[in-house]
């Protein structure tokens, strides 16, 4: 059965399902050893299976790849010798760069899966937009979970979800979703379909896929309203990246502020509305409107989270620690991380100094070289402002460096400027080129030859 959001191109029911899985698995302490053999047994499977495409799209040699895998080989070889270099004994950052490689499992899979169902050049498209579709969903469901405590109970007897304690802390109450407790990682994918969402709306490399004005500021709306939910460092991420979006794509007019105004003036009274006669969005309310509330009164931001980050968790080490960095990533006795900060670039400086901090950032930036010209530099600054905000309140790099290399990858099929990978196609078979309903689906090969696009 195809999914249909208003975007003039349907989806089939599996494909939502796989991207909803992977894009938000689950795990719980119940069935552990099972839940991560379905999340990297089966993707490695199948691209085991499907190793004649990865063939196809890895099989030449470019300076890209090669600069990839030496920069992680570099960083996962810097993260086993700086614990020995220190007498720390602490390994456990060797896990973090590691993360670099099960996202890629992930990320890898989806995409080939697409491959397999859409012309290449379309790829990207389809990638996005069944991203928006799972983090609108998961925003659903998390809005089913709560207002029907009894699935959150039973899901949660199911699987036994570790953190299932936190969501009795004040303004936790929404942070539920299939996958279990829902915090960072959930408002960053949040955050990523808002991006995804502007770029679809206003750049002009889909224009034969234009989302629906309605449905855009649905889901629009449901992934802002996801980053109320799990954190609300993500509401700042993407009220900034929108605002940054309309300048850019020069979208500010009179006919959009008041649209706005009268959207957001709406929400705002219905949620006022609803936090007067529930105990529990009360409290949720209040968490997230007291920054916003105290700011407009006072001028200053009473949010004891932000104030205890700034003033407590992102400091000035040492200068031997700060250029060499300590070797520790968790503190010995606490087991937390070394010297409490959750700040992104704090921890990475606090364990292997600011020379490689500077490298994983630029490795970073350089997995989106592709998109540094004509619509893709506007993707990117988007995509980048958004990391930016959040490797300052936490650490995502990893999971971020492979998203971004499949997205380039995904754009330079869209631009038809990766034209060895057709070669590689076609020598293999075609594979992604031609498959089933391909046929009448215009790409921008067809523009380029006068077609419809």
């Amino acid at each position: 059965m195809p999914v249909n959001i208003g975007m003039k191109s349907k989806s089939p029911l599996w494909l939502v399902i796989v991207f909803s899985f992977y894009i938000f698995p689950i795990v719980g302490t119940r069935y552990g050893i099972i839940s991560y053999s379905v999340i990297y047994g089966i993707p490695m499977a199948y691209l085991f299976v499907h190793l004649r495409t990865l063939l196809a799209l890895f099989g030449r040699i470019r300076v890209r790849y090669v600069m990839d895998i030496c920069i992680f080989a570099l960083l996962l070889m810097i993260s086993v010798t700086m614990p020995v270099l220190h007498d720390t004994g602490d390994y456990t950052y060797v896990w973090t760069v590691l993360g670099i490689v099960r996202k890629l499992i992930i990320y890898l899979f989806l995409t080939i899966v697409l491959v397999h169902h859409y012309p290449k050049e379309n790829v990207l498209f389809h990638f996005m937009k069944l991203h928006i579709i799972a983090t609108s969903a998961y925003v659903i469901g998390s809005m089913l979970f709560f207002g029907f405590p009894i699935l959150k109970t039973t899901w949660n007897h199911i699987w036994q979800f570790e953190n299932f304690s936190f969501l009795k802390k004040y303004g936790y109450s929404l942070r539920f979703g299939w996958s279990g407790f829902s915090g960072f990682r959930a408002t960053i994918t949040c955050t990523l379909s808002v991006i995804f969402l502007l770029f679809l709306k206003f750049d002009r490399l889909f224009r034969d896929f234009r989302v629906f004005s309605r449905t855009w500021i649905l889901l629009l709306g449901l992934n802002v309203l996801g980053n109320m939910f799990y954190g609300r460092s993500g509401v700042i991420a993407s009220v900034l990246i929108c605002i940054a979006a309309l300048v850019m794509y020069r979208k500010i007019n009179g006919k959009l502020i008041v649209s706005t105004v009268l959207m957001a003036g709406g929400l705002f009274l219905v949620i006022t509305g609803l936090a007067q006669v529930n105990e529990s969005i009360h409290d949720w309310y209040n968490w997230v409107t007291s920054p916003i509330l105290s700011l407009i009164t006072t001028g200053k931001t009473d949010n004891y989270s932000f104030n205890h980050l700034v003033n407590d968790m992102i400091f000035f080490p040492e200068w031997k620690t700060f250029l060499w960095g300590d070797g520790l990533y968790t503190d010995p006795v606490t087991g937390r991380y070394y010297m409490n900060t959750d700040s992104g670039f704090m921890r990475q400086i606090l364990f292997w100094g600011i020379g490689v901090t500077a490298l994983v950032y630029g490795y970073t930036v350089y997995n989106l070289k592709s998109f540094f010209t004509g619509s893709g530099l506007k993707l990117a600054a988007l995509l980048l402002m958004g990391f930016a905000v959040y490797e300052f309140k936490g650490e995502e790099y990893y999971e971020i460096v492979p998203l971004f290399f499949m997205l380039s990858l995904m754009f330079d099929w869209r631009m038809g400027t990766d034209r060895g990978v057709y070669e590689s196609m076609n020598r293999f078979g075609k594979i992604g080129v031609i498959g089933k309903g391909q046929e009448n689906v215009p790409g921008y090969v067809d523009m380029e030859r006068g077609g419809s696009g």
